[in-house]
C-alpha cells in the first residue's frame, strides 16, 4: 500500500512522501546545480522569469519555488 500525503499548506498542495515535504536549505544543491524542493537549475529559474530577489533565496522559499515551477510550466 502506498500512502500519499499532502506536504503542507506552503507546498502549494503538491504531494509527495514526507521526506520531500521538508524545504531543503537553499544553498544545498545536488551536484552544486539542482536546488530547492524541485531540483531546479539557475537556467530553469531564469526561463521562468526569475521570480523572487535571487535564485538561492527563491529555492529556499516554498512560495517562490512554486511560482518558478508554475511560471515555467505556463510559459
Amino acid at each position: 500500500m502506498v500512502v500519499i500525503r499532502v506536504c503542507s499548506q506552503n507546498s502549494g498542495g503538491r504531494i509527495g512522501d514526507v521526506a520531500s515535504c521538508v524545504m531543503p536549505v537553499s544553498t544545498d544543491c545536488l551536484d552544486g546545480v539542482y536546488c530547492g524542493p524541485y531540483g531546479m537549475t539557475i537556467q530553469y529559474w531564469m526561463d521562468a522569469g526569475q521570480p523572487g530577489d535571487n535564485f538561492f533565496d527563491c529555492m529556499g522559499d516554498w512560495s517562490c519555488a512554486n511560482k518558478t515551477l508554475d511560471n515555467y510550466v505556463n510559459k
